[in-house]
């Protein structure tokens, strides 16, 4: 059976090991996580890209810029959603007194980033099979955080992958088998 190997945990800043050294054309999937009090990893956004250390790049600019929204990480690691900030709009009433740019790099630091690379063969059509059947798999695990702009599902003949994460547990997916 194929496996899908995530490497990872990643951050968006440092100190430790971050998205900058992701290294240049790796072709595939990733997973925004949050680690909860029991260093559970809880997945949160499932995204794909040609070139995941770019398009992660791209989404830092983007959350601090304030193009996107931002949940409270605390209520993250209980399993919860709290909108703090509204993409394009800025801080909901709420949370009016706080600071965007601050929100969104907190957010961003509670962040744990996994990714698993698909190879150069991998097409669009089969990256979005495989954001799917993550989203679904998380889904189907019961209550969640997820958080997701799109998704794409396919017709083609599914097959069975694996998901590893070595060293670590990402609820849901850890040696969970897919269909992709």
């Amino acid at each position: 059976m194929k496996k899908l190997i995530f490497i990872g945990p990643l951050s968006f800043f440092e100190p430790g090991p971050t998205i900058d050294g992701i290294g240049p054309g790796k072709n595939g999937i990733y997973l925004w996580c949050v680690k909860d009090h029991d260093s559970t990893y809880r997945v949160h956004y499932v995204g794909e890209s040609f070139d995941v250390a770019s398009r992660l790049r791209d989404h830092r600019k983007a959350q601090l810029l304030g193009q996107y929204v931002a949940f409270d990480p605390d209520g993250l690691r209980e399993n919860i959603k709290i909108l703090m900030h509204r993409a394009g709009k800025g801080m909901i009433e709420k949370y009016s007194s706080l600071e965007r740019k601050e929100v969104n790099h907190k957010y961003l630091s509670a962040i744990s980033v996994f990714y698993a690379d698909l190879g150069c063969e991998a097409d669009k059509g089969l990256r979005c099979r495989y954001e799917y059947a993550l989203y679904t798999t998380v889904e189907d695990h019961g209550q969640n955080i997820l958080h997701v702009g799109h998704l794409r599902s396919s017709a083609d003949e599914p097959h069975d992958v694996v998901v590893e994460t070595p060293g670590v547990n990402i609820e849901g997916l850890s040696n969970a088998v897919l269909r992709v």
